[in-house]
C-alpha cells in the first residue's frame, strides 16, 4: 500500500470539498472500502506506472535516433536497432501511454502529471514519424510492408520439400534443404542461400521461414551447409570450394524440381553474404575452385550486411576472420585476397543487390557502400540499399517484422527487375 500511496501523491491534486464529500459517501478512507475498489485502485496505479515506463523508454529511443548518427554511441546504436523489428509496437505503447497520462494530467492538473503526459505525446509523435520514414523508405526502394502482420507477427511455416546432400572436395558431404514451389508449366527460377554465422556457426536451417516464403512466391530454393572453421581447421579454402560444388550440384539437380539452372541467384547474409558473393564472382570470372562438375554462373547475387571487404572488419570481427583464414589478417594478405569478392571482378560479374543497415556494429556500413562504388566503377550492375535503421542481422530476429518484410520484398523486386521472377521467359 505504501507504493500505491506514493504514486497517488505524485499525481493527485488536493481534493475539493465536493470530492471529500464523495469519499465520505463511499464509506470513508481507502482502507475501509470493499476489496474490489482496492483492486481497481491497484490496477490503475499499475497502468500509470507502466505508462510512465513506456513513455520514457520510447521518448529516449526517439531522442537517440533524432540527436545522433546511427553509430555515434551505444545510446544511438540501440535506438536505431529497435525500429526495424519493434517500431510499430512502440508506437502503440506510446499512444496508450499518451491516453493514460493525458487523462491523469487533465484529471489531476499537477506539474508532474503534465510533464509525463508531454513526454508521452513526444514519444508517440516521434515514434510514429520514425516509422513513417522507415515505411516510406521501403516503398521508395520498391519494397512493401503489411503493417498488420508486422504489428502481430506470427511464425512462418518452415516445412521443406526434401533434404539432400552434396559432396565437397574435402571428402565430406553436406546437407542441402530443398523448398520447391507449386508445380507450374514454366521452370522455376532458383535461389541458393548461404547462411551466416561468422564462418564458424549458424546452420542451413536458420532461415527456413524465409526459404519457405520464397518457395511460395514461385522460386525453387536451396539452403546450403558448408565447412565451418574450428580452432584447428581454418576453412578459407574449403568453404568456397564446397559451395562451388554445391552450386554445381544445384545446376545439375534442379531439374528434379522443375528448376531453371540458367536463373540461379546466390543469396546470403553476413559471412554467408561474403561467401555467396565470392563464389558467384569467382564462377563468373572462370576461377571457381575445382569441382567434379561444371560450376554454373549465377544470374544474380543478393546479399545483406555482407562481409564483402574483410580487411575493413579487422576491428569488428577479428576472431571470426582470423579463425577463418588461420591467422592475423595482415600476416596473410594472399588469404585475405582469396576471400575478397573484389579479387574476382570481371566483365561477366552478375548483377548484385546489397542491403546494409545503418547501425551495423559488425559489418561497417561504409565498407559495403565503398565496395558497391568500386564494383560500379568496374562496370558491375549494383543495387545498393542503405537501410536507415537496424543493426547486424536486423531482419532475421522477428518474423514478419518491418525489416523482415523489407528484405523479402526488396529481393523479389530486384529479381523481377532482372527478369528472374517466376513466369518470365528468358527472352523477356
Amino acid at each position: 500500500m505504501k507504493f500505491i500511496n506514493i504514486v497517488q501523491e505524485a499525481f493527485k491534486r488536493k481534493p475539493a470539498q465536493e470530492d471529500r464529500d464523495k469519499d465520505e459517501n463511499k464509506g470513508g478512507p481507502v482502507e475501509k472500502r470493499k476489496p474490489w475498489a482496492i483492486i481497481r485502485q491497484v490496477l490503475w496505479v499499475i497502468a500509470i506506472a507502466l505508462s510512465v515506463l513506456f513513455a520514457v523508454l520510447v521518448f529516449l529511443l526517439v531522442a537517440g535516433t533524432i540527436l545522433f548518427a546511427p553509430l555515434a554511441n551505444n545510446f544511438a546504436m540501440i535506438s536505431y536497432t529497435v525500429w526495424p523489428g519493434l517500431g510499430l509496437q512502440l508506437v502503440v505503447l506510446s499512444l496508450l501511454a499518451t491516453v493514460v497520462l493525458g487523462y491523469m494530467a487533465w484529471r489531476r492538473r499537477r506539474v508532474l502529471s503534465i510533464i509525463m503526459a508531454s513526454v508521452a505525446v513526444v514519444a508517440a509523435v516521434g515514434s510514429a514519424g520514425i516509422n513513417m520514414h522507415q515505411l516510406s523508405f521501403i516503398k521508395q526502394h520498391g519494397g512493401s510492408v503489411n503493417t498488420l502482420s508486422a504489428l502481430f507477427p506470427t511464425p512462418d511455416p518452415r516445412e521443406r520439400t526434401a533434404l539432400e546432400e552434396y559432396s565437397a572436395p574435402n571428402g565430406k558431404t553436406y546437407p542441402i534443404a530443398v523448398f520447391a514451389p507449386k508445380k507450374s508449366t514454366e521452370p522455376a527460377p532458383i535461389i541458393m542461400y548461404v547462411h551466416g554465422g561468422g564462418f564458424s556457426g549458424g546452420s542451413f536451417e536458420d532461415l527456413a521461414a524465409d526459404d519457405h516464403y520464397f518457395a511460395q512466391q514461385g522460386y525453387l530454393v536451396f539452403d546450403v551447409e558448408y565447412p565451418l572453421w574450428t580452432p584447428s581447421e581454418p576453412t578459407w579454402k574449403t568453404a568456397p570450394a564446397a559451395l562451388s560444388c554445391a552450386l554445381a550440384w544445384v545446376g545439375e539437380n534442379s531439374s528434379r524440381w522443375n528448376g531453371d539452372p540458367t536463373k540461379i541467384t546466390l543469396a546470403g547474409g553476413s559471412a554467408g553474404g561474403n561467401l555467396a558473393t565470392l563464389v558467384a564472382y569467382a564462377a563468373a570470372a572462370g576461377k571457381a575452385p575445382a569441382c567434379a562438375d561444371s560450376v554454373p554462373v549465377p544470374a544474380a547475387v543478393a546479399v545483406e550486411y555482407p562481409a564483402v571487404d574483410p580487411i575493413k572488419l579487422v576491428t569488428t570481427a577479428t576472431n571470426e576472420l582470423e579463425g577463418f583464414i588461420g591467422g592475423p589478417l595482415f600476416d596473410h594478405p594472399d588469404r585475405v585476397a582469396a576471400i575478397s569478392p573484389e579479387t574476382y571482378f570481371s566483365s561477366k560479374t552478375p548483377p548484385t543487390m546489397l542491403l546494409q543497415p545503418a547501425a551495423d556494429i559488425v559489418v561497417p556500413p561504409k565498407s559495403v557502400s565503398d565496395f558497391a562504388k568500386r564494383a560500379q566503377a568496374a562496370g558491375i550492375d549494383v543495387t545498393m540499399i542503405d537501410y536507415p535503421y537496424g543493426n547486424h542481422t536486423f531482419d532475421s530476429s522477428i518474423p514478419d517484422s518491418i525489416a523482415n518484410q523489407a528484405w523479402r520484398s526488396f529481393l523479389l523486386n530486384f529479381l523481377k527487375e532482372k527478369n528472374l521472377a517466376p513466369g518470365i521467359s528468358a527472352g523477356s
